[in-house]
């Protein structure tokens, strides 16, 4: 995509446009951080947060099947601003912020400034990034880091400096240590590394020990951090926990290639329809100016695409890698159109634009129709869903339990808003955690006695009633039902009535 010249005072321009979107995105997504919740995980990773937070160690006392980065940057957090859900969320905001400012300043660097600001225009506004950079969960912020790798890289290519090398491998191992799911870029950052020794030695033979060099200034990051992570953490719960989880929950659901690639079709052609309408012309377009770049671009789809299609389970947030290449590519079609615009301003019928103006002004036109419909929807999602149930269940914890006791949930949320603690082992009861065989009702029942749980929640969703009978069956042998939901979610208490609590406990339906 050419660039037009710019000159000292419209980069500047940009450059403060750029960092007024950005500040303007980040104000906004850090005012809109309550609500109850926006996805399950948010339970999980908040609670396991909060027992490290208390002096719990990670993964030889709390359970949690995410890399060490995630679950301490959000007790950090709490450190610093106090256990909630929305100190949680900021932390979330901060590395999205992060993701739009390196997606923009990609964009810019493939497409000029006009890409740059279109891509990160067109990123906030998307409604799975609108909601995933404020929802704790860490497909974003992994993501975030992986668009900075590859921003680094690309600066490597233009300064030849290595330098840069060793803040992509850095920005990497950031992103690896929140989530795993930033392995779908690692193929194309040794690419890039390989294609950026193309031009200083044509000859294959003579790109190879530089390009080694290179690698390794790229890899050294990472090499220390795993270094770190062995050094911080016990190993063999940690790599049980993130990697062999991973593997036996894979083993669990199998990856299905139809379903998972149905689900990618239908989240690119009906979800994000208007922003691949784009891409899709911003790819073509760059390819016919410049190849290179769309190469990188096209890779980076395509690693995606292969990396996404055997995933198991293939749940809807991890979906949300493909919003930052298709932004980038979205904001490099903006800039090609308005150029192409420009020139046949200036020279008049000129069919050589004409012509793919046509192509490029459908695309945006797909986009447009689409644009009512999504500001609509971002207007819907201010704050996370909330319902009556939610609000009751955690005002019945904090009335009929004590802050040092002990409780049991299959949605750690309600808890965790109740300021209660669970098990450090049961911070996930997830459907993979039990489908893996890694939690069992043999095991909850184990547990509820080692720690004297003080409530058990049976939620709505219906983990533990409807996937381990057992344990409900041992539970209303051995507990009382105190509340239940028309959802169908029942809370039980101890047969003996606590001495705390505020609420009638002869209560058992809730409206």
């Amino acid at each position: 995509m050419s660039k037009s010249p710019q000159t000292p005072c419209h980069d500047r321009v940009a450059a403060l446009a750029l960092i007024g979107l950005t500040l303007a995105f980040f104000a906004w997504q850090i005012t809109h951080l309550d609500g109850f919740r926006w996805d399950y995980d948010e339970g999980p990773y908040m609670m396991a947060a909060k027992l490290v937070h208390s002096g719990h160690r990670l993964y030889s006392e709390v359970y949690s099947a995410q890399p060490p980065l995630f679950i301490a940057s959000i007790a950090g957090a709490f450190t610093m601003l106090g256990p909630s859900a929305q100190a949680a969320r900021a932390v979330m905001v901060v590395y999205s912020t992060i993701g739009l400012l390196a997606t923009a300043l990609l964009a810019r660097e493939l497409g000029g400034w006009l890409a740059g600001l279109s891509a990160a225009l067109l990123l906030a506004l998307a409604p799975d990034f609108f909601i995933y950079s404020r929802a704790c969960i860490g497909d974003i912020p992994s993501m975030s880091m992986a668009a900075l790798a590859i921003l680094m890289a690309l600066y490597h290519r233009r300064w030849r400096q290595r330098r840069w090398l060793a803040l992509s491998g850095l920005a990497l191992s950031a992103g690896l240590l929140l989530k795993l799911l930033p392995l779908l870029v690692v193929p194309l950052l040794g690419l890039i590394v390989l294609l950026n020794r193309s031009k200083a030695f044509p000859r294959l033979n003579d790109r190879w020990p530089p390009a080694m060099a290179d690698l390794v200034w790229l890899g050294l990051p990472c090499l220390l951090s795993s270094l770190w992570c062995l050094l911080a953490y016990d190993f063999r719960p940690m790599c049980d926990q993130v990697i062999g989880f991973w593997l036996q929950a894979r083993a669990a659901f199998r990856p299905d290639l139809a379903s998972n690639g149905q689900k990618i079709v239908t989240y690119l052609a009906v979800l994000n329809g208007g922003i691949l309408s784009l891409a899709a012309y911003g790819l073509w377009a760059t390819f016919a100016k410049r190849p290179a770049q769309a190469l990188v671009m096209a890779l980076w789809l395509i690693f995606t695409a292969l990396g996404l299609a055997n995933h198991a389970p293939l749940w809807p947030h991890l979906l949300t890698a493909w919003l930052f290449p298709l932004a980038i590519l979205a904001g490099m079609a903006v800039s090609d159109l308005v150029h192409r615009l420009k020139v046949l301003g200036s020279e008049g019928s000129d069919w050589s634009q004409a012509k793919p103006l046509l192509v490029g002004l459908c695309a945006m036109l797909v986009y447009l129709s689409t644009l009512p419909a999504t500001i609509e929807l971002d207007g819907r999602l201010l704050a996370a869903p909330t319902s009556a149930e939610d609000l009751d269940a955690v005002r019945f914890l904090k009335a009929v339990t004590a802050p040092a006791d002990c409780v049991i949930a299959d949605e750690q949320l309600i808890p965790f808003w109740a300021d209660r603690d669970v098990p450090p082992p049961l911070t996930d009861t997830s459907f993979k955690r039990m489908f893996s065989g890694r939690l069992t009702a043999h095991q909850l029942i184990a547990m509820t006695q080692e720690y004297e749980a003080k409530a058990i929640v049976f939620w709505s969703d219906g983990r533990f009633a409807d996937h381990l009978p057992d344990y409900l069956k041992w539970v209303r042998t051995n507990y009382r039902l105190a509340r239940r939901y028309d959802s169908g979610a029942q809370i039980y208490l101890p047969v003996e009535p606590s001495a705390h609590g505020g609420f009638p406990l002869a209560l058992e339906s809730a409206k």
